[in-house]
Order: C-alpha cells, then sequence, then structure tokens
C-alpha cells in the first residue's frame, strides 16, 4: 500500500507537506513542551521542515485536524538506515508528539490505534522501505510520558533501548583542565587535531567500521553514506568541524564535531526557578554568559562522536579527554552558554566528565515500539557498545 492509502483509515489525519509550514508552527508554539533546569521553549520558525532535513534523509509529518480544519495534533517521523546485524535496514524514529487536551478535542484520532497499525503494516508500505523499527524517546522528568511507557496500556509493546542521560558541560571546575591532562596520560603519544579534507576517507571508514558493530548504528558506506549527508544538509557544518584523535603512531582512535544546529532549532529560555535566579545573579557577576529570560540558550553539541571500541577502559578515556581538551582550547566556545554531549549507560564517560566539569543531566529513554510477539527489539543491555543514536537528532 501506499502513504496516502495507509492514511485513508484515520480520516482526521493527512502527511503535511511545505505549505503546511505557518500550520505547524502555530500549533508547535501552542503546544510546546517545556522542562529542564530552565523553564525553557524549543522554537523552530521560521521554517519547521529544516530541522527535520537536519535529522535525516526522508521524514513526514503527521497533522491532525478536525471538522473544522482546524489542527489539534501532530507528530514527525525520520527515517534513516542503519545496521541491524549484518544487514542494512531503515528506521523510524517518532518525535515531537503532541496534541490538545482530550476535553478539548472534536478529532476522533486515536495515536495508539495509530501506531499499533504503524507496527503492524509499516514495513508494507511502498517507499518505506520494509522499516519494522519503530523509536521514540522521552525525557525521564516528563511524568505524563513515564507514566504511559510504564503502563503498558498500548496495543503495542513498548520496550527500552537505551539509557542516557543529556549532559551540559556548564564550565570548568577549579582543576578540571589538570584532571584531563592526568586521563590522558593512560594513552601516551594521544594527540587531536582538526580534519581536514584529505581525511575525509580515513573518517568515512573509522565511523562505519564503529557503527557496524553498533544495533542500529549509521551506515557511513556507498549510497547511504550519513557523513556526506551531513556535510551537506547541516549548516555552518564541514570536513574541518572534526576534531580527530590519533595514536602515537598515527591510527585514528576517536572523533568528534562540535555543531550549532540553531538555525534549525533554538531553545528560548522563559524564566528561572527562583532556586537559580540567585545562581545565576553570581555567575554573571563572576563573568559568565547566562542567558536572561527571552532569550536564547546558545548549545554547542558535540556530534558523531566515536571512541575506537578496541581501547581499553583507560584508554578511551585518555581519547575523551584528549578531544574535550581540544575542543575547549578553541576560543569559540566561550560563545556558547553550555556545550551538551550525550553519556549512555552501556559506555559511560562520566568519569571523565565529573571530576572536570560542573554539570546539568538530564535523565532520557530510547524505546522501541513493536507489534506484540513479532520480533525482539533491539535492547541495549545485551550490546557491548551502545546503540546507534544521536541525541541532538531526536
Amino acid at each position: 500500500m501506499d502513504v496516502k492509502s495507509f492514511l485513508a483509515q484515520f480520516p482526521d489525519a493527512r502527511w503535511a507537506t511545505p505549505e503546511d509550514n505557518d500550520t505547524i508552527l502555530e500549533l508547535y508554539r501552542r503546544l510546546s513542551m517545556q522542562g529542564g533546569v530552565f523553564n525553557i521553549t524549543f522554537v523552530k520558525d521560521p521554517d519547521y521542515f529544516r530541522f527535520l532535513r537536519y535529522e535525516g534523509p526522508e521524514h513526514f509529518v503527521l497533522l491532525v485536524e478536525n471538522s473544522d480544519g482546524v489542527a489539534e495534533g501532530m507528530a514527525t517521523l525520520v527515517m534513516r538506515p542503519s545496521y541491524v546485524g549484518d544487514k542494512v535496514e531503515w528506521v523510524g524514529h517518532w518525535s515531537d508528539l503532541r496534541f490538545i487536551r482530550g476535553r478539548d478535542r472534536r478529532s476522533k484520532f486515536d495515536w495508539k490505534v495509530f501506531m499499533a497499525a504503524i507496527c503492524d503494516y509499516g514495513h508494507e508500505i511502498e517507499g518505506w522501505h520494509g522499516c519494522k523499527h519503530w523509536l521514540g524517546s522521552f525525557v525521564m522528568a516528563n511524568d505524563r510520558a513515564r507514566a504511559a511507557f510504564t503502563a503498558q496500556e498500548t496495543p503495542f509493546d513498548l520496550t527500552p533501548v537505551a539509557s542516557y542521560q543529556m549532559i551540559n558541560l556548564l564550565a570548568h571546575r577549579p582543576f578540571g583542565r589538570g584532571k584531563l591532562k592526568q586521563l590522558k596520560q593512560a594513552l601516551p603519544g594521544v594527540s587531536v587535531r582538526t580534519a581536514r579534507k584529505d581525511d575525509i576517507g580515513r573518517l568515512r571508514s573509522f565511523l562505519n567500521a564503529q557503527n557496524r558493530e553498533r544495533a542500529l548504528g549509521y551506515v557511513y558506506e556507498g549510497e547511504h553514506d550519513e557523513l556526506q549527508r551531513r556535510l551537506e544538509s547541516w549548516d555552518d557544518f564541514a570536513i574541518e568541524s572534526f576534531y580527530l584523535a590519533s595514536d602515537a603512531n598515527g591510527k585514528l582512535v576517536g572523533c568528534l564535531a562540535p555543531w550549532d544546529l540553531s538555525p534549525g532549532r533554538r531553545i528560548v529560555v522563559d524564566d528561572f526557578p527562583t532556586s537559580l535566579q540567585v545562581a545565576a545573579g553570581l555567575a554573571r557577576g563572576l563573568g559568565k554568559s547566562v542567558p536572561r529570560p527571552g532569550e536564547e540558550l546558545r548549545i554547542l553539541y558535540l556530534t558523531t562522536q566515536e571512541i575506537d571500541h578496541t581501547l581499553r577502559s583507560a584508554e578511551r578515556r585518555a581519547v575523551f579527554s584528549a578531544l574535550l581538551e581540544a575542543l575547549y582550547a578553541d576560543p569559540r566556545v566561550a560563545d556558547y552558554h553550555m556545550v551538551a554531549m550525550t553519556d549512555y549507560d552501556r559506555e559511560s564517560l562520566l568519569d571523565v566528565i565529573e571530576p572536570a566539569f560542573f554539570t546539568q543531566k538530564t535523565p532520557t529513554l530510547l524505546y522501541a515500539m513493536t507489534t506484540p510477539g513479532t520480533h525482539e527489539p533491539v535492547n541495549e543491555a545485551h550490546l557491548r557498545v551502545h546503540a546507534g543514536h544521536e541525541m541532538c537528532l531526536t
């Protein structure tokens, strides 16, 4: 069946187009999610679809409207190829699920029924590449999302895939730089430099080898080359954005690429909780950049982060310490309120971060949705390395 035929069974829903941009943005703003240490709002103006182009090679926006054509709900689907064992299969990640309150809703659309149909028949939809891996994620502090997950009152199975924390590095701790230098000693000769155009080939090979070890790892070769897609689709992103770590023999053992995704999605601070107002004032007095209510929270995201799977634990920490040291030597970091990274329970680097930086953490869960009894979904608890995932793209 084609995409339109599938959606015909849900008469209040349709696939949006770029012509619906204003309608989507109005609904998105009206139902904007808030939370975290700051009271924040996510902003995707002026082009909602721009961030979707960052996320993956294929995307869809579901728009739910009542009989008067008034938008009452939405969700986005981003699809990408990934490694599942020795094969390349497609993964679909659902996000931006937002609906007005049930008592105010006139449409008959039921998200649970819709998602059950996706789990049952999504792999039969033409153009969806036989996709049967359906993912979602939520912040653990979101009580409603957590309750919905643990209740298991759905016509499809919900299974954890990966537990991780979104970590904001706020500032160096006293003697924090010295802590990083100490950790580097576990791998003598490790060095870091920014990438050049002639590094693309070996970086691509390194990224692909790393991701082949991951369940749902990104594909970095052939027609699905994720590195080339990012270089072409991400604004202000280039091969020179990468920091490359090499061992004493010149072997590539780690990389990361800081990136500012604010052209596609910004975070605006609405207000500080009372508990943080005094701390914010003190931080400003010490010369630390702190956003004021109504200002954008400027975040530099660490993307495409990999450390050689074959290294021992202490060596992995040495490589990450060297990468962080090189990153913070760049004066551009001072232009941002914080640096954001992902720390996975399966491959945690908190013992590098905590002694060196003041941090703020947001525990998050990546989960799978499947038809009951069909196939065993991916779960990182059974894996040597964490599942393929990019926090800033979810």
